[in-house]
This record gives C-alpha cells, structure tokens and sequence, in this order.
C-alpha cells in the first residue's frame, strides 16, 4: 500500500508539471496574438482573389471573342481572343508587328509607302494567326485546368486563414487539454485519498493486534510468572515441615 501511494503520489507530480506546461503554452499564445496581427495575410489573400477573378473574366472573353464570326469588322478582336493564350515568344511577335503597323500606318500618311511592306505585315501576321487557331483548344483547356487548381488553392488558402483568425481570436487555447488534466488529477487526488485512507486503516487494525498481541502475551508471561512464584512458596513451606535428622549417638541410645 505504501508503494502504490507513492507512484499515485508521482503520478500526482506529474500533473503538476502537465499544468506548468499548460501555463506557459498559453502565455506563449497571448504573446502571439498580442504580436501578430493577420491583416497582412487577410490583405494579400483579397488580392489574390480579385486576380483570379480577373483571370476567369479574361478567359470567358477570349472565349466569346474567339466564337465570334471572323469577318473584316472583327478580325482584330478575334485575334485578341486568340491572344489570351499565346506564348511569351508569341506575344513578343505579335508587339512587334503591332508596333510595326503603328508605323507603317503614319509614315503612309507622310509619304508613300510599298506595299510590299504591308504584305509581309500580313504575311507574318497571318502565320501567327494560324499558330494561336491551331493551339486554341489545347491551350485554352491547360487555361482552365490551371483554373480549378488555382480556385482550390485559394479555397483552402482562406480556410487556412480562417482557422488561424478563429485560433487568434480563441482566448483560451488550453481548455480541452486542462480539462483532460483535471479530470486525470481529480482521480489521482480520489485514490491517493482512498490509499491514504486504507493505509491509516490498516495501521489502526495491525497496531491493535500487536497491542492485543503483547496484552495477552504479558498476561500470558504474568500468570506464568504467578505459578512460578506459588511453586516457589510450596517449596518453601514442603521444607519447613520437613523432621529435622537428629545426631547419630541420640540415635543408638534410644
């Protein structure tokens, strides 16, 4: 009983230390939420969320700009369509012959200009024209797929955020965990009592039995040393009525 009141009683240490760990988790929070502020996160999440929206509403209007008839009034607008989702390379070309017919146009206005410059504008035009058609469907699907993993990425982006708001607003971190403790310490506390208990019970019942042990065990030893003390005195009496032996010569005489 002893034993097991002593690892109760480590175990009930124990507890105490899980509470000291406990205190200081949770001044380590407060000083977290007292330092951190979750705007910058909050902030750059918006943004990344208005340029998706952004990019979703440039897909769907090369989409419908690209389904639009191509004739001599649209053509322009079919081939930004088709631009959404060109190249880096393919882009840099269509610049340039941009800027080129930007030029060709104003110096037509000051003077007169070949038209074979105009042709091969065209020409080279035409040919990226065809590139951006002939990749259209492919590119516009890796566009869209790229989509849905963003849309994913940024929904669990604000979950992210919204647990960590919900964990800097929460003030008290170590409630389940301090009622776990309590609860365990409240029942550490129930047997150590209950061992305490017993063993004062058990020293009361084994103290009486010693003392009723060494009662009887004197009394034995008493009566004992009563009997002795009367067969002592019988000895003593046997001996003084006893006939005393007379001298030799009375005893031939009489």
């Amino acid at each position: 009983m002893y034993q097991i009141q002593g690892q109760l009683s480590e175990q009930r240490a124990l507890i105490d230390t899980y509470n000291v760990l406990l205190d200081e988790r949770e001044q380590a929070h407060q000083s977290r939420v007292a330092n951190y502020q979750s705007t910058q996160s909050e902030n750059l999440l918006r943004r990344l969320s208005a340029q998706f929206a952004t990019l979703q509403q440039r897909v769907s209007n090369a989409e419908q700009l690209v389904d639009i008839p191509v004739g001599e009034g649209t053509k322009e607008s079919w081939m930004a369509g088709l631009a959404t989702f060109a190249s880096e390379e393919q882009l840099a070309w269509l610049a340039r012959v941009t800027n080129a017919e930007q030029r060709l146009k104003l110096l037509s206005q000051q003077r007169t200009m070949r038209p074979s410059y105009g042709e091969r504008l065209a020409r080279v035009k035409g040919v990226l024209a065809w590139q951006l058609s002939q990749q259209y469907l492919s590119e516009k699907w890796k566009s869209k797929q790229a989509l849905i993993e963003t849309e994913k990425l940024l929904a669990n982006a604000q979950s992210a955020q919204n647990g960590f708001n919900t964990l800097l607003s929460t003030p008290k971190l170590t409630y389940e965990q301090r009622d776990s403790v309590s609860a365990l310490q409240a029942r550490i506390d129930m047997h150590l009592e209950n061992t305490s208990q017993l063993i004062v019970q058990l020293e009361v019942t084994l103290t009486d039995k010693a003392l009723a042990l060494i009662q009887a065990r004197k009394a034995y030893l008493a009566e004992q040393y009563a009997l002795s003390q009367l067969a002592m005195l019988q000895l003593r009496d046997g001996n003084m009525h006893a006939p005393v032996a007379r001298d030799s010569e009375e005893s031939k005489s009489e």
